[in-house]
């Protein structure tokens, strides 16, 4: 690669835009080598050359890693066409720098917080790219032709203004995780998820899954934020899922085909206008987390024991006015949060649930804790809320916690 080249690439890692010269490289020759010769893990040139090295401070935060660079004794600083890994954050770019396509070996590259609006169809030419990040950009058409990009597995296009132009980019790419949060998609094509595995969708104005005859890959789905009024009974084509958020929707209730999402493990589902926790939800028994929280639940089902792997239970922020004794069956439960509901005791059972490290019962009207609870729990209320402290262990530890009131 010629020095113009290195000059340029280089001006795009100074936000200063100082390009450094012969003299530059002559003066650091000798140290840059002998760095190498001791086999620093990373560049840390930084706090050790100063204000004259700025662009080498710059590859600090860009983490290359020293061993996949080549010195090279011809005054050029490195042999740049060995970059594995490329940030080029928060540099003010309008214009993609074509300059970056002479970096065959990239394998992440993030030009993510910048002031792109389109993409150059010569990053098609960086086939070993595996992570492409985009976010925070004004980006609102995407070139088909990135779907070209056959090693690539992570895309992250966030706070972007994309609408409908991605459909033929997702459908023949093969991405493991595609965030396009806060854009403005209206709606997605069957086709264009078959082979996502992980995919965030909230800041958006979605309000439907894609029917589909054969099931998604899809294991991770977030659409909070967003639009939905209800999950509608293509839920079922998702049986791969293993997380699901549909948090701060309008959604007010839950379709009974759920049930067929057998592997779920985490189901975030608050602040909503769910009603009641439905019998088809309790079937899900690998879930690991359930938050309900900030709804308009009126009770738990007695039957809630059939979640028996449930370790994390958000109900917080609902119309409670109690809990049922069943709940001491979830013997896997650890955290368990009832906050502002209007719960005025807890029942003498839940002294079995001994994995029970965390209860949160701020803004509730809950006096007294029966004895008996695991001896570590913390129990995290308001300050002088509970009247029988001292007659519980010592080793009970209470946490004062006002932000409820």
């Amino acid at each position: 690669m010629d020095r113009k080249l290195i000059k340029i690439l280089i001006m795009y890692l100074n936000k200063n835009n100082r390009i450094l010269n012969k003299t530059f490289y002559n003066t650091y020759e000798k140290y840059y080598k002998n760095l190498l010769n001791k086999k620093y893990p990373y560049l840390n040139y930084k706090n050790e050359l100063g204000c004259h090295s700025y662009v080498i401070a710059h590859f600090i935060v860009y983490k290359i890693k020293i061993f996949k660079i080549k010195f090279n004794m011809d005054y050029t600083l490195f042999d740049i066409c060995n970059l594995i890994n490329l940030k080029l954050e928060y540099c003010n770019i309008i214009i993609f720098p074509v300059e970056i396509c002479y970096l065959p070996k990239l394998q992440l590259l993030s030009l993510a917080k910048n002031k792109l609006k389109s993409i150059d169809d010569d990053l098609c030419s960086l086939s070993n790219l595996v992570t492409l990040n985009l976010s925070n950009n004004k980006i609102s058409e995407i070139s088909e032709n990135i779907s070209k990009l056959i090693n690539l597995k992570n895309l992250y296009l966030s706070n972007n203004k994309i609408t409908t132009n991605y459909v033929k980019l997702l459908e023949y790419g093969n991405f493991d995780e595609l965030d396009l949060s806060n854009n403005k998609l209206l709606y997605l094509v069957p086709n264009s998820l078959s082979k996502i595995k992980k995919l965030k969708l909230k800041y958006n104005l979605i309000n439907d899954i894609p029917n589909k005859n054969t099931p998604y890959k899809l294991t991770y789905l977030n659409m909070s934020m967003g639009s939905l009024v209800e999950i509608s009974d293509n839920i079922c084509s998702l049986s791969n899922l293993t997380y699901l958020n549909i948090s701060y929707n309008i959604i007010n209730k839950i379709p009974k085909n759920i049930s067929t999402l057998i592997n779920l493990e985490y189901f975030i589902c608050n602040d909503n206008i769910l009603t009641k926790i439905p019998n088809c939800l309790l079937k899900l028994t690998k879930l690991y987390e359930l938050n309900l929280s900030g709804n308009l639940i009126n009770n738990i089902p007695y039957n809630i024991s059939k979640l028996e792997n449930l370790t994390i239970f958000n109900i917080r922020s609902n119309h409670l006015l109690d809990i049922p004794i069943n709940i001491s069956q979830l013997c896997k439960l650890e955290k368990l949060d009832i906050s502002l509901n209007k719960i005025d005791k807890l029942p003498n059972d839940i002294t079995t649930l001994q994995k029970l490290n965390t209860l949160t019962i701020n803004s509730t009207l809950i006096k007294h804790i029966p004895s008996g609870l695991n001896d570590r729990i913390e129990i995290i209320t308001h300050k002088n809320q509970i009247k029988n402290k001292d007659d519980l262990p010592k080793s009970v530890s209470f946490i004062d916690n006002n932000k409820d009131q």
